[in-house]
C-alpha cells in the first residue's frame, strides 16, 4: 500500500529537509555546536532556530566515520511530529517568523 501524500505532509517534508540542512551545516562549520548536538540534541536546536524542540520525541544524532555510510529511512511523516510554531509557520506558507540561520553561503533559510 502506497503512502499518498497531502500538501500539508509535503510541506511537513520540505521543512524538515530545510532544517536538517540548517543543522549539519551549522554543525559542519561549529564545532561547539557539533559537541553540544551530540551531547543534548534538544538544547542545540533551540540554541540555533529559538524553538523548544519537543522533549517526547527522540533525537538521534549519529556521526558517520570514514569507510560508513548511514541512511535514514523516515517513517510517514505527520503533523504531530513538529512544535505548533512550525505548523503554524508552514500552515501560514512563510518560515520568515523563523529566527532561522544562515546557511555557510550567507543565504538566510525561509519559506515563502
Amino acid at each position: 500500500m502506497r503512502f499518498k501524500m497531502t500538501l500539508i505532509d509535503k510541506q511537513i517534508m520540505a521543512l524538515r529537509a530545510e532544517v536538517e540542512t540548517a543543522v549539519r551545516d551549522r554543525a559542519a562549520n561549529d564545532a561547539a555546536f557539533r559537541a553540544e548536538l551530540k551531547r543534548d540534541p534538544h538544547t542545540a536546536i533551540k540554541q540555533l532556530f529559538n524553538i523548544d524542540a519537543r522533549l517526547d520525541i527522540k533525537i538521534n544524532i549519529i556521526e558517520e566515520q570514514p569507510g560508513e555510510v548511514t541512511l535514514v529511512l523516515p517513517h510517514s511523516p505527520t503533523e504531530s511530529e513538529l512544535p505548533d510554531e512550525i505548523l503554524d509557520l508552514v500552515s501560514a506558507g512563510t518560515m520568515s517568523q523563523c529566527q532561522c540561520p544562515k546557511r555557510p553561503d550567507g543565504m538566510t533559510i525561509t519559506r515563502n
